[in-house]
């Protein structure tokens, strides 16, 4: 079609856009009116002669209209258009072309990407020579770094696909340079830095980047794992859950089995239908950990017969594993069954200190497990310090009078702001001497105030909800359904604690069966703040202690359990967030630690190193910067240098001396678990449009860049020249006076007029 297009206007599509439109009459303005006047006047005479005689004024107006129109064409070529463009002397300005050499790029899924490229940019082409017509080409390849290298061919063996810091190196080297343009030969798959900067560098130099994108925008066969969401660190022998997204094209229905090993060991695979109706599915993992250290998981889904791409399927975490005791204060307001037997539930337990304050008379309180003689010596905790020194909390059976409005406030932060499991017990003291109206409500999953009624008493057996099933704490056999049957089949609970209604994003595990099939909540839980709080609204747990098998230690593993739960939220005062972005070897991250006092409050004056422990004894300590925008956090940037396992570990100066006995725990991650150029391999063509749009380039498919070279817009860069052309003798305007002349007369001649 552009082909046609010059062959009638002597000039391309683009030429007539990008061109300016000017005149050079043949005569000055007054004689060129003059002979239009006296052409229309003949042309008036001559019609009114033949036409206006005969009285046929309807039959003459169209070849009036043709004569008129045709004496306005010469009239118009009388002014002699022209079409002026403004070209770049060759060789005068600089054109940088950025061929995308990363793995993607290689991929054999679907349409081959490599191939038409290799031969489009070969030395001597016709795409390449019509390019170095006008500039002098810079080529330049790029993966996670750019390279100039124009005789190197393409391997497609990046790691990476790293656009930003491409983009950003490419305005460093070209800043002397009179840089017209850019081309971009890319899938726009960036893994690496934002474009941002880059993209403004361009703006502000008039340089626009013209975008080709390879690769097909989806993959009809595949299925990749695209997040896994862990716990960074858990207790040795907790059950925890990993929530999986599995991302798939074209296998919707289909069955799939998904899997979590530590090295050799198989903790869990579970067969898992993939969703027909959505791309994106979510399945859990649960399952335990009972070796202490650093694991690395490995997660895979088992490859499926015509699958693009199989590099995708698997994701390994790193996962620490701890064996450090956590401690957890237990208040009571008297002796009772529930206190004793939950005590011993978890007493052989190594990683939980219970310390229990239990209330004997007004003012007295008898100690068990604390740390020391002083521990608890004055009662329940005064000072928040004191308070947060624990990871969890439970309240039995006591009264909000038992504590000051202070020590409620506490208890209160501890959730918010410490991160602390609170767990509230069921018991015998009224509804209207409890939580109702005080801070620790506030942090509760349940109303409590309005309540009204005492403990029912009455034999209940127990159920598990839909929410219930899938909660690891909560298992006491990896199937689901013996699951359900092992807790239904538990001795009946003699008692449950009415409360009102729940909380915005309570969610109930447990339940207790009622007269008439009524349900009742048992076991309910929500994130407050930075942690967790439960209401366990019974009081007779311990029957199943005395009702069951001296073997059977049901009870004892949901107590253990549960507890491990309680805690999981708890962070020390010190925390490391491991980088967010995938971690690539040479490719720079950044790691955030949050610093507070004992108190959990941020602190903004310290001095905070990071130290950066890597592979084959590689350790560096650099310093983290106070953000000023969030309060106590501190960020540092790093570039790990290869692959392999890192660990970091903080230490904390603080202006007033203070700060060694704050206590921090490592993070840890790897590097290189994942080869990123398989992971979401399509063309980003969203991406590459705006980028193209921003600088003032343009998008083309990979089909479409043979028309390139035409489209180019010139820019200032290089010395320009002036080209004129004509108009007059365009073939097109020829054709459309003969057509106007033989149309006039042909229907002149049809009436008799001739």
């Amino acid at each position: 079609m552009d082909v046609l297009f010059k062959v009638f206007f002597k000039v391309s599509p683009a030429q007539l856009r990008s061109g300016e439109l000017s005149f050079s009459p043949v005569f000055n303005g007054f004689w060129l009116v003059l002979l239009l006047g006296t052409f229309v006047v003949l042309t008036w005479a001559a019609y009114r002669r033949t036409v206006f005689s005969r009285r046929v004024l309807d039959a003459a107006a169209l070849p009036l209209l043709l004569r008129l129109i045709l004496l306005l064409l010469l009239t118009l070529l009388l002014f002699r258009p022209q079409l002026v463009l403004s070209r770049i002397v060759p060789q005068t300005g600089v054109l940088a072309v950025l061929v995308d050499d990363s793995a993607s790029m290689g991929l054999p899924a679907d349409k081959p990407r490599g191939a038409p490229l290799q031969e489009l940019l070969a030395d001597g082409g016709g795409f390449m020579k019509r390019l170095g017509e006008d500039f002098q080409l810079r080529r330049f390849l790029f993966s996670s770094r750019l390279e100039s290298n124009p005789g190197s061919p393409l391997s497609f063996s990046g790691s990476q696909t790293d656009l930003g810091t491409t983009l950003s190196e490419l305005v460093k080297r070209t800043e002397p340079l009179p840089l017209a343009a850019v081309v971009l030969f890319t899938d726009g798959a960036n893994n690496g830095a934002p474009l941002g900067s880059a993209v403004e560098a361009f703006r502000r130099r008039g340089v626009p980047v013209y975008t080709i994108g390879c690769g097909p925008e989806q993959l009809s066969r595949d299925l990749q794992i695209d997040d896994v969401y862990l716990p960074r660190s858990v207790l040795e022998g907790s059950k925890i859950t990993a929530r999986l997204v599995l991302r798939q094209t074209g296998f919707g229905g289909r069955s799939v089995t998904v899997s979590v090993r530590d090295g050799a060991t198989l903790l869990q695979a579970v067969e898992h239908r993939l969703d027909v109706s959505s791309e994106r599915n979510q399945m859990e993992l649960s399952f335990a950990l009972n070796t202490s250290g650093v694991r690395s998981l490995e997660f895979t889904v088992e490859p499926l017969e015509g699958e693009s791409i199989l590099q995708n399927n698997r994701v390994v975490l790193p996962v620490e594993v701890r064996h450090r005791p956590v401690r957890v204060l237990l208040v009571e307001g008297r002796p009772r069954w529930e206190f004793k037997f939950l005590r011993r539930a978890v007493g052989e337990d190594p990683l939980l200190q219970v310390e229990s304050l239990l209330r004997t008379a007004l003012n007295k309180y008898y100690r068990q497990g604390v740390e020391g003689e002083d521990s608890l010596a004055e009662g329940f905790p005064t000072r928040v310090e004191d308070l947060f020194q624990y990871e969890g909390l439970i309240l039995g059976d006591v009264e909000a009078g038992f504590f000051t409005f202070g020590q409620l406030e506490a208890v209160r932060e501890f959730v918010l702001r410490r991160g602390g499991g609170l767990l509230v017990l069921g018991g015998s003291t009224p509804p209207a001497q409890g939580w109702g109206g005080t801070p620790v409500e506030e942090a509760l999953p349940v109303e409590w105030q309005g309540s009204g009624r005492e403990m029912v008493n009455r034999p209940q057996s127990v159920d598990l909800t839909s929410h219930g099933v899938r909660q690891p704490a909560l298992s006491f056999d990896p199937d689901p359904e013996r699951n359900r049957n092992l807790w239904r089949e538990l001795p009946p609970l003699i008692d449950h604690q009415p409360v009102g209604s729940l909380k915005p994003g309570a969610v109930v595990l447990l339940e207790v069966l009622g007269e008439n099939d009524s349900r009742h909540p048992l076991l309910v839980y929500q994130r407050f703040g930075e942690g967790l709080s439960f209401a366990w609204l019974t009081g007779s747990s311990w029957r199943w202690q005395m009702g069951l098998e001296h073997t059977d230690q049901r009870h004892e593993t949901f107590w253990r359990q549960l507890l491990r739960w309680l805690v999981e939220t708890a962070e020390p005062p010190v925390s490391i967030m491991a980088p967010e972005a995938i971690p690539v070897p040479g490719r720079e991250m950044q790691a955030t630690v949050f610093v507070r006092d004992r108190a959990y409050l941020p602190i903004d004056s310290a001095e905070v190193r990071l130290r950066v422990i890597g592979p084959e004894d590689l350790e560096e300590e650099i310093s983290a910067e106070w953000d000023p925008q969030a309060s106590g956090l501190y960020r540092a940037a790093f570039a790990p240098r290869r692959e392999g396992l890192y660990r970091l570990e903080t230490s904390i100066e603080l202006h007033d001396g203070g700060g060694p006995d704050l206590e921090s725990r490592p993070t840890y991650f790897l590097v290189g678990s994942r080869e990123i150029e398989y992971f979401n391999p399509v063309q980003d063509r969203s991406l590459l449009e705006n980028l193209a749009a921003m600088t003032g380039g343009r998008y083309y498919r990979l089909d479409d860049v043979e028309r390139l070279p035409d489209e180019i817009v010139y820019r200032s860069q290089g010395i320009t020249r002036t080209q004129v052309l004509e108009l007059f003798n365009m073939p097109v305007l020829l054709l459309l006076v003969l057509s106007l002349l033989i149309g006039e007369w042909w229907l002149r001649r049809r009436r008799g007029w001739i």
